[in-house]
């Protein structure tokens, strides 16, 4: 403002105001965080929140997020919107672990906004980055079998099998080793892409009998596994000097008859083998496999009920082999067993064990009827993972037992 004195009337006091625009200063921010510290497992899922502030001094247009890795995001307000100065767009996302991101070891992924000034071109944020890292646990467990598991003679060839499974939470890409006091162990090849969690790998070895073996008895060795920096569980194996029953078991008792069992010896005690059983969908058999052990050069399989025997001296079932399971034509109650149909399978059936979380499955090779009890041709040692079901056939009420078996050979066609 500014006076003055005229010649004449009274002072004058004009005032001149002038307003001076700021000049427009566009300006946005942005901010990405994560809920959770970490993962360690597939389908874990992690929750973002990301935040766009208008810094600047002019209201912002068609203000929007973006981040292609999460997908539809959920925003307050909608967007696209405007913001004022100060003002917030805040959206939130989330993102489900692969596999992929627990074997990357971290979730790495980045967000972006973009919005229009009054004037001038478009206002676009650095991307704004979030990294979580993952809780990797790479574990092996190692399972070891012995075929046969008794010896009886020098130079007696006894094949061991390994299966290591991955069971951590990273995709192990090897290579994968078996150490073993007795023997050199060689490893099948890794999986394209390594092994992946749950999955398994089979590694062999072979034994030669020795005369200090048939001296001690027995054969014990142990193995443990190696892959990556992860150290599988010792194992340990021991199989005994010992013949093979010299006859098929009998597997029955009288048909519609009831038959009094005395109590089961504790020598004779099955062997429970945890969640392992059978299936023979064309018979609408399922049942439960247990261990049948040998006592003095027999199998004693009174007391099986509905249960799968496993005929110890035989291959391991699911191992490379010849694994015989057996189980009743008729029960001690008189009623039908679980192979009491086993005559009525065909070639190319499928026989299935379920075990450690997989399944094994058989096709059927061949069905022999009328068996002589006395031949144990084909309880003999196989290659390859073999399945020799067993049950009796031909009742005689004068001598009350079965004159024949039934026997049923699979083959391993795929595990899945």
């Amino acid at each position: 403002s500014a006076t003055a004195t005229p010649p004449t009337g009274p002072v004058l006091d004009p005032t001149d105001e002038i307003t001076v625009p700021a000049a427009p200063g566009p300006a946005m921010t942005l901010v990405k965080t994560a809920a959770e510290a970490t993962y360690d497992a597939v389908g874990d899922i992690l929750h973002f929140t990301i935040t766009a502030t208008n810094t600047g001094n002019v209201t912002l247009t068609e203000v929007s997020i973006s981040d292609p890795q999460l997908g539809a995001l959920s925003c307050t307000p909608a967007q696209p919107t405007s913001l004022a100065p100060g003002e917030s767009l805040v959206c939130t996302g989330m993102h489900v672990v692969t596999q992929a991101d627990l074997d990357a070891g971290s979730y790495l992924n980045a967000a972006s906004a973009t919005a229009t000034p009054p004037i001038g071109g478009p206002v676009l944020t650095p991307p704004a980055e979030t990294t979580v890292p993952a809780g990797q646990t790479p574990t092996i467990t190692l399972l070891k079998s012995a075929d046969p598991v008794i010896f009886d003679a020098v130079g007696q060839t006894i094949i061991y099998t390994y299966i290591i499974t991955n069971t951590g939470n990273v995709t192990l890409p090897g290579p994968f080793t078996v150490t073993d006091n007795k023997t050199t162990v060689t490893c099948n090849p890794v999986p394209p892409g390594g092994l992946l969690p749950q999955a398994t790998l089979t590694c062999t070895a072979t034994y030669q009998i020795t005369q200090a073996d048939l001296d001690s008895n027995s054969v014990t060795n142990i193995a443990r596994a190696s892959a990556n920096g992860a150290t599988s569980n010792q194992v340990s194996a021991t199989i005994e000097r010992r013949a093979l029953p010299a006859a098929l078991p009998s597997t029955g008792f009288a048909p519609g008859h009831r038959t009094l069992l005395p109590d089961q010896p504790a020598k004779l005690k099955y062997d429970a083998l945890g969640d392992f059983w059978l299936e023979i969908p064309a018979l609408n058999v399922k049942a439960s496999i247990v261990g049948v052990p040998i006592d003095q050069g027999s199998w004693q399989l009174d007391w099986l009920g509905g249960q799968i025997g496993y005929l110890a001296g035989t291959a391991f079932p699911t191992w490379n082999g010849n694994s015989v399971l057996t189980a009743h034509v008729y029960n001690a109650n008189g009623l039908p067993g679980p192979f009491v149909n086993l005559g009525k399978m065909r070639w190319g059936q499928q026989v299935i064990i379920h075990a450690w979380g997989q399944s094994y499955i058989y096709e059927i090779r061949s069905v022999q009827n009328r068996v002589n009890p006395n031949n144990t041709s084909i309880i003999t040692h196989e290659e390859k993972p073999w399945l020799t079901l067993i049950t009796c056939q031909g009742y005689d009420e004068d001598s009350d037992s079965y004159k024949w078996r039934i026997v049923v050979r699979a083959v391993l066609v795929k595990v899945k």
